[in-house]
């Protein structure tokens, strides 16, 4: 996990918030967390989507898998404080609130509408709440690249729709195993990457004590699913190669060796195109505990 900086709230939602702010505030007081968010639009989510994988470098705010554009059906707006939980719903739409998740560990379906289904019954066919279907997108022209936002409730006949039901209960992760468990350490946390270790088996761990730090980890299946310690292990693996190098080059000047690998971190640490390496987090705690050592 790393440290993300937020930017100031987007246009489109502080737009967004101004337009709806008299029906907003009579939700508030009628409505839980949940219902609330159902009232945002789907083309306002996904441009907040956006805007939240761009500010993250198009990674996972959690696990660090790379986030894109192209399967934004993969991504969810995340609730640092759950909005499942009532005492946080006034935070359902505060900008420092909202991360970008994958779906840990699902997999798309494609489903063909029928006549006589709702949405409550297509939910209920692929064992996900109706909220789940928020995020739908629905395939044009037969082609599994070309998708568009859409609203659910405009359900037709032959709508071919993408839905990402929840991968099984060994294998979810991040926003999809948290629901409404707390996150102790966070990615809003400026220290939270001087938590995370890791094993030979690409497995988190910490030489830390604190019982939040295991909590975190449990309740966001960060260790749990078998491809994303496999990925884990793959990144620490290179950047224990990377190291090796750069001693073979360098070793015998201590100073230069460091300066080297501070080098390597500024780079992993550094977006190309926006875009910041898959686990680049992983790299750099490895390069840190080599200077460290």
């Amino acid at each position: 996990m790393r440290y993300i900086e937020k930017t100031l709230e987007p246009k489109e939602l502080s737009v967004w918030k101004e337009e709806n702010k008299e029906v907003l505030q009579e939700k508030y007081q009628n409505e839980s967390g949940k219902d609330l968010w159902k009232f945002m639009d789907s083309k306002t989510k996904t441009q907040l989507k956006i805007t939240l994988m761009k500010e993250q470098g198009y990674l996972c705010c959690y696990c660090g898998k790379p986030l894109t554009k192209e399967k934004i059906h993969h991504v969810t707006i995340e609730h640092l404080d759950a909005k499942g939980t009532d005492n946080n719903k006034l935070r359902v739409y505060d900008y420092f609130n909202l991360l970008a998740s994958c779906k840990g560990g699902s997999v798309i379906e494609l489903h063909k509408v029928e006549a006589g289904e709702t949405l409550e019954s297509i939910a209920n066919k692929y064992g996900v709440d109706v909220e789940h279907l928020e995020d739908a997108y629905i395939m044009t022209d037969f082609d599994k690249q070309n998708l568009k936002s859409y609203n659910p409730e405009d359900l037709k006949v032959g709508d071919r729709i993408v839905i990402v039901p929840l991968a099984n209960g060994n294998e979810q992760h991040c926003n999809i195993k948290r629901d409404n468990k707390p996150v102790w350490k966070h990615p809003l946390q400026e220290d939270v990457a001087t938590y995370f270790r890791y094993n030979r088996e690409g497995e988190i761990i910490t030489k830390n004590t604190e019982e939040e730090f295991f909590q975190t980890v449990n309740n966001l299946g960060l260790n749990d699913n078998q491809i994303l310690n496999q990925d884990r292990k793959r990144i620490a693996e290179q950047a224990d190669i990377l190291l090796r190098r750069l001693y073979e080059l360098y070793g015998a000047d201590k100073e230069n060796f460091i300066e080297k690998i501070k080098t390597l971190i500024l780079k992993y640490e550094s977006p190309d195109d926006g875009k910041l390496r898959p686990f680049s987090f992983v790299s750099v705690t490895v390069l840190e505990q080599r200077i460290n050592a």
